[in-house]
């Protein structure tokens, strides 16, 4: 066992630095003509803070430096307090979220081998982690997001879990709950799992004093429920988080259309680049339609061959987005779907079983390392990408 640990450790070390490489190639090449008069110290700044900080980041810097105001609610406060806290007025709060980010970004990949572990060989784990590494969107976990702190929180809930540790389980939950809206939804596999547990050790469902033990899912929502009192008190809205995203140009509509409309739109995208166009908004479109439809046949394709309760965490991680895309102004109806699918922790697996022939795994590879290099290329130069 302790020489099992030594080998995850190793491979944590050299995936993250795999992962390193590839979004840094990029982001050099990007930026080689414009930092020519930069000291080392100032393009190291560029390269590795300046470059992973854009777009949301700005929102968790004004909360961070001046609180929350009402279009701010729309980003949970636990990423940018433990910013504000470890910075301690003194260091730059853009380094300590990267900081932090990379950090959680390490831990991750240890926690999500160990989690996969559970369920097959080593060799296997390897190669889903390799998924995950490599994903396109997973330049993420080395931004000023949120991205590395709650998919930390999701692994290590989902470890405990399937440890059968009811207790510590939900205080992970709880935690992931504070970084992201969606972290709330966790409540749902821990009472699965806690369920089926009941069930294989009596064989059948039996009411008894044990089962109360699944009110420790009580605490998965404790932090959403303190953000949303604080929302209450300071906006008079409790649901402010939800209300403001029409102010980011998102309405509601019922995910079939969504899937409907955006095929419909984004096709015409697919067709502008057969016939020569070199728009970035096109080749936007077909990405997020990659990335849509990847989703949509590893959902449909990987039922009954991974854990129910890992199937619904996809399957809910979907559904949401989908029901809140922009239409407004910018149709953008399938808007950062490649981003929200980065912290989805079962789909790795799932890509796994899916993908899992040597060719199809391959071709998967390779696809997810060069569309990773691709996309930060677009993002080093301030292309809006996820």
């Amino acid at each position: 066992m302790e020489n099992e640990t030594k080998k995850l450790i190793q491979i944590t070390v050299l995936m993250f630095f795999l992962n390193k490489i590839l979004i840094l190639l990029p982001t050099i090449y990007v930026h080689r003509n414009s930092m020519d008069n930069y000291t080392f110290l100032s393009k190291v700044n560029q390269i590795l803070f300046q470059n992973f900080s854009r777009w949301d980041s700005n929102w968790y810097l004004t909360i961070i430096n001046e609180g929350y105001n009402w279009k701010a609610t729309a980003f949970f406060p636990l990423y940018p307090m433990l910013v504000r806290i470890l910075s301690f007025n003194v260091i730059e709060p853009l380094i300590v979220g990267i900081v932090i980010s990379n950090v959680c970004f390490v831990l991750l990949i240890y926690f999500f081998m160990k989690l996969v572990r559970l369920d097959y060989s080593l060799k296997e784990t390897y190669k889903i982690t390799l998924l995950l590494v490599l994903f396109p969107t997973s330049y993420y976990f080395s931004s000023f997001y949120t991205e590395s702190l709650f998919m930390l929180f999701s692994v290590l809930f989902l470890y405990y879990l399937r440890k059968g540790n009811w207790q510590v389980a939900p205080i992970f939950g709880m935690f992931a709950g504070g970084t992201r809206n969606t972290g709330v939804l966790l409540t749902i596999p821990f009472v699965i799992e806690y369920l089926l547990n009941h069930i294989k050790q009596h064989k059948r469902f039996v009411w008894n004093k044990r089962l109360l033990g699944i009110l420790w899912g009580t605490f998965i929502p404790l932090i959403t429920i303190l953000y949303m009192s604080y929302l209450w008190g300071r906006f008079g809205d409790p649901f402010a988080f939800s209300r403001v995203q029409e102010l980011f140009g998102r309405g509601f509509m019922v995910p079939w259309k969504t899937i409907a409309h955006g095929y419909a739109f984004n096709m015409l995208s697919v067709k502008k680049i057969l016939l020569g166009s070199r728009v970035y908004f096109d080749i936007y479109n077909v990405i997020e339609l990659i990335f849509i439809s990847l989703l949509l046949i590893t959902l449909l394709l990987s039922f009954k061959r991974i854990r129910i309760s890992y199937w619904i965490i996809i399957l809910y991680s979907l559904i949401i987005p989908l029901t809140a895309p922009a239409y407004e102004n910018v149709k953008d109806y399938f808007v950062s779907i490649s981003r929200y699918t980065l912290v989805i922790v079962p789909l790795y697996i799932a890509l796994y079983e899916v993908f899992r022939r040597k060719a199809l795994y391959f071709f998967l590879v390779l696809s997810f390392g060069s569309l990773l290099v691709l996309l930060v290329y677009f993002w080093s130069q301030h292309l809006w990408v996820a």
